[in-house]
């Protein structure tokens, strides 16, 4: 369970780090 709470939390940086690319 703990794996997939981390990929989450990847992803979440991940959009992230894109809105601030497309900003």
């Amino acid at each position: 369970m703990e794996v997939f709470k981390l990929l989450f939390l990847e992803q979440q940086k991940d959009s992230i780090q894109h809105r601030k690319t497309m900003l």
